[in-house]
């Protein structure tokens, strides 16, 4: 992986990325992606992020509890907007260097990194993500509200949905115990 300032560039073997999605990508269809382009070098394909005014969440993990469940409940939020663009969130990887955060806006987009075998059920994809932020966390109080996330998608068959319906009560007991920190 190369990287510049503002953009990162990874090499992909031709295919691994499939045209209608590259299409969807490219053209920046879909709002929960990072905008990205693709140039085919022989063999290989060279894929490029452009991550302006965002930084991954390896780079500036949320250290609050309600930091961490609004970017939880945000990756929820956009993988149900890759769905409506025809992106399969079973195929992508969502971890601390695919998930990108701005601060100032609030926001979060996600750079497409297909995974070597697809999730057995969508929400199986926050797996990684919330193992690597629950490893960057010290906070116990946030830990705890991290782990229950993990907790319900490990024991439920819930939908992104009910996913983000979980995060919402969970949002809920902070501000009503006033445990935002």
């Amino acid at each position: 992986m190369e990287q510049g300032k503002n953009i990162f560039t990874v090499e992909y073997e031709i295919g691994r990325i499939k045209n209608y999605e590259k299409q969807i990508l490219s053209a920046g269809y879909c709002e929960a992606f990072l905008p990205m382009s693709f140039v085919r070098v022989g063999a290989i394909e060279k894929t490029s992020y452009d991550r302006g005014g965002y930084k991954p969440i390896a780079e500036d993990c949320p250290n609050s509890s309600l930091e961490a469940l609004n970017v939880l409940e945000k990756c929820v939020l956009a993988l149900l907007l890759c769905r409506e663009h025809l992106m399969d969130p079973r195929k992508m990887a969502l971890n601390a260097e695919t998930v990108f955060l701005s601060k100032s806006r609030a926001e979060v987009k996600l750079a497409y990194v297909p995974r070597k075998e697809p999730a057995d059920r969508p929400v199986r994809v926050l797996t990684e993500l919330i193992g690597q932020i629950l490893e960057r966390t010290e906070e116990e109080e946030t830990r705890r509200y991290i782990k229950a996330v993990e907790e319900y998608i490990d024991s439920s068959s819930g939908s992104f949905y009910d996913v983000v319906s979980h995060i919402g009560e969970l949002k809920q007991e902070i501000h009503i115990c006033g445990w935002n920190h």
